[in-house]
C-alpha cells in the first residue's frame, strides 16, 4: 500500500473536520395545534437562539423606505430590532409584530405597549428595539409594521415579512 500524498491527507483532514462541525447539528420538529402543519428545524447546537430575518420595505407612497429588522429568540423572550431608512427627519413611527405577512391580516404579537415609538433622525434613519416575553413560534408566520404616526397607528409606511432561518 502507498502512502497518501499530503495534498490528499489535507483534504482527508479538511473533510474530517467538515463532517465532525456537521454532524451535531438538532433537528427539532413543531406541530401548530391549530392548522397541524409540522415545522423541521435543523439547528446548530452552538447557536444560542433562534433568529427572524426581514428586509423592510416602504408602502406606497412610502416607497422611499427601506430597512431591516431582526428577531432573536433566547430563553422564550424575543428581542426584536427594526432599522429603517429614507424617512422624514423628526417624524415618530409606532411600530409592531404582527401574524402573518405583508398585505395580510394578523394580530398584534404581545402586548402593544411594549413597543415604544421610534423618532425619526435628521439623517431620516428610525431605529428601535423591544423585548417581548414570549417566543416567535417556527409554525407560524410573523411581519414587522411601521406606521405613519403616533395619532395614526393603522397606514402603514413600511412592512417586512420575518424569515426564520
Amino acid at each position: 500500500m502507498t502512502n497518501p500524498s499530503p495534498r490528499t491527507r489535507a483534504l482527508v483532514a479538511v473533510l474530517a473536520v467538515s463532517t465532525a462541525a456537521l454532524a451535531p447539528a438538532c433537528v427539532r420538529t413543531r406541530t401548530d395545534p391549530v392548522t397541524g402543519k409540522v415545522a423541521v428545524k435543523v439547528k446548530n447546537p452552538l447557536q444560542k437562539g433562534e433568529d427572524w430575518n426581514a428586509r423592510v420595505s416602504g408602502v406606497a407612497p412610502y416607497t422611499n423606505a427601506t430597512g431591516s429588522a431582526r428577531a432573536e429568540v433566547i430563553g422564550g423572550q424575543t428581542t426584536v430590532s427594526l432599522r429603517v431608512t429614507g424617512l422624514t427627519p423628526g417624524a415618530t413611527h409606532p411600530w409592531r409584530v404582527n401574524e402573518g405577512r405583508c398585505n395580510e391580516p394578523g394580530p398584534v404579537v404581545a402586548d402593544p405597549a411594549l413597543y415604544a415609538p421610534i423618532l425619526v433622525s435628521g439623517q431620516g434613519v428610525a431605529e428601535g428595539t423591544t423585548r417581548l416575553p414570549q417566543s416567535l413560534e417556527i409554525t407560524r408566520r410573523y411581519k414587522v409594521r411601521l406606521f405613519l404616526s403616533p395619532t395614526d397607528s393603522t397606514t402603514e409606511v413600511a412592512c417586512g415579512d420575518l424569515s426564520n432561518r
